[in-house]
């Protein structure tokens, strides 16, 4: 049987207690075992601020959620009932399955995610502080 990679994309509701934002990522990563997928890795990011804001069930809006990212190989036939249940339940706010072109590299654990965000760099995407200096003014130098 032909085996695709894919990678699921959740926000659930973050209003939701931390046991049940829990149970509800495993009862979706259950449900893709149990049709034929192996797991390849689960990225559960926490609690995030969203770009926009997201009306929840109860009709009053979210501005921040819980994010996970499933990676899985599975056959084509096991997206399409996962994402018919995603869109039933209340509780997701947003989710997005794709087929990644690359094979999946391990993500870096949130400490050293933490590490990059605080290393200074300038607009050249540089870690050093001092300023480029442009062609322009190195021939302004020589002159």
């Amino acid at each position: 049987m032909n085996l695709n990679l894919y990678e699921l994309s959740l926000v659930i509701d973050s209003q939701l207690e931390e046991k049940a934002i829990s149970e509800l990522r495993s009862r979706y990563i259950v449900l893709l075992e149990e049709n034929g997928a192996t797991i390849i890795n689960i990225d559960h990011r926490g609690i995030r601020k969203l770009a926009y804001d997201i009306q929840g069930k109860d009709r009053a809006w979210r501005n921040q959620a819980d994010y996970t990212f499933i990676q899985f190989e599975a056959p084509p036939t096991v997206v399409v009932p996962v994402e018919e249940l995603l869109r039933l339940d209340e509780d997701v706010l947003r989710f997005m399955t794709i087929r990644p072109r690359h094979t999946p590299m391990a993500m870096p654990s949130p400490e050293e995610q933490q590490a990059r965000d605080r290393r200074p760099r300038d607009g050249d995407g540089n870690d050093d502080r001092r300023p480029r200096r442009h062609r322009s003014d190195e021939d302004e130098d020589e002159e």
